[in-house]
């Protein structure tokens, strides 16, 4: 059990109180266009429709001023985007494009989609 008045050694020697908790990620979810493949504090997945994604948290942000991580692998296009489109407390909406020289950019469902979650729960 780690206290959020812990206090740990630094490289220099120097005992030091941080705040442990508010470094450790809330939620993180690997997710396809349809399912979570794999999650932690994230309930539920909802396909909104082609590259439109919300992401459902178990346990609600203290605000909608957490921050996140996001990528998206595999496949052969020229470049992919991946970016939240909307933040509420409770859940977060991911869209993610493709572009290509010929065609601009395209809404499109990915395969292998990641999200990590920081901030404060309520």
């Amino acid at each position: 059990r780690i206290k959020n008045t812990s206090v740990y050694e630094s490289d220099g020697g120097t005992s030091v109180t941080q705040n442990l908790v508010q470094g450790l990620a809330k939620c993180y979810g690997r997710f396809s266009a349809t399912q979570f493949n794999d999650s932690f504090n994230m309930s539920s997945f909802t396909d909104n429709s082609q590259g439109n994604h919300t992401l459902n948290f178990n346990n609600d942000m203290a605000n909608t001023n957490y921050t996140n991580a996001y990528a998206s692998e595999g496949g052969s296009d020229v470049y992919r985007y991946i970016w939240e489109s909307a933040t509420a407390t409770g859940s977060t909406t991911i869209k993610t494009y493709y572009f290509t020289n010929s065609v601009g950019l395209t809404q499109a469902d990915f395969a292998d989609n990641g999200y990590t979650n920081h901030g404060d729960l309520a």
